[in-house]
Order: C-alpha cells, then sequence, then structure tokens
C-alpha cells in the first residue's frame, strides 16, 4: 500500500466518524417532541363560544 493511498484511506475514515458524530448530536434534536405538543393536544382545548353552539 503505497502512502498516498494509505492518506486517502485515513481521509475517508476521519470523514466517516465526522459526520457519526454529526448525525449522534442531531438525533436529540430530532426526537425532541415538545414542539408537536400544541397540535397533538389541541383536540383537549374548550371550543369558542361561536363554535360551541
Amino acid at each position: 500500500m503505497s502512502l498516498s493511498t494509505a492518506i486517502l484511506i485515513n481521509g475517508i475514515l476521519d470523514l466517516g466518524v465526522v459526520l457519526a458524530v454529526a448525525a449522534a448530536m442531531l438525533l436529540p434534536f430530532t426526537l425532541d417532541r415538545r414542539k408537536h405538543d400544541a397540535a397533538v393536544y389541541a383536540f383537549a382545548a374548550p371550543l369558542p363560544e361561536e363554535l360551541a353552539a
């Protein structure tokens, strides 16, 4: 294996590690469901008076 091949393989592996770490850091933000609470519990909100008649 030549030196340039080893450098290329090392660069590809480093890029894979960087992308894996970035994906692991992004995962908790995609699982955060607090932003969807309003839509989930909107059916339990009381109706306005004009619609309740």
